[in-house]
């Protein structure tokens, strides 16, 4: 059998909820990108614009490069835990913008496609995801654990943070 799903066989929208999920965390990483280095700049955290501008740029292609892999790899169970764990750790990135908002005491860039787009549509996808509840929690659990190792690395290997 076929890893990759003939595209005769596929249902209608089957694919929907990948392509939210990309679209909303493409969308998020605009909104980072025009406001969070100056924004942390206010706040005495030094960001370099353009290594952020770049890490956020590698980060969306990984993310919409494992999602539409996914999405046409409906059948491989590793591809779709893979998929689970980004939807787990785009679920943490939007909580973790309300979160730190609450924290500061003011609106962080991030947060409102952070809360509006991509908390719901990544709990979609990972409603959506042809894998058993165990293995949701499990991928996603994991996702959200290594969010924070990854987003640090990319800054790191961006030179984003001086």
């Amino acid at each position: 059998m076929p890893l990759i799903t003939p595209r005769h066989q596929r249902q209608p929208g089957e694919g929907m909820p990948y392509m939210l999920a990309a679209l909303s965390f493409l969308v998020h990483n605009l909104e980072e990108a025009n406001g969070l280095p100056f924004w942390a700049a206010m706040r005495g955290i030094r960001l370099d614009p353009q290594g952020f501008i770049g890490a956020l740029a590698g980060l969306s292609v990984l993310v919409i490069m494992l999602l539409m892999m996914a999405r046409v790899m409906r059948r491989a169970q590793r591809v779709q835990f893979v998929a689970a764990m980004v939807a787990g750790a785009l679920i943490l990135n939007g909580v973790g913008h309300v979160v730190f908002s609450v924290w500061v005491g003011e609106v962080m860039p991030g947060f409102v496609t952070g809360i509006m787009l991509m908390v719901p549509t990544s709990a979609f996808l990972l409603w959506a995801i042809p894998l058993s509840g165990r293995a949701k929690w499990i991928a996603g659990l994991l996702g959200a654990a290594l969010m924070p190792a990854v987003a640090y690395a990319a800054l790191v290997l961006s030179g984003t943070l001086i």
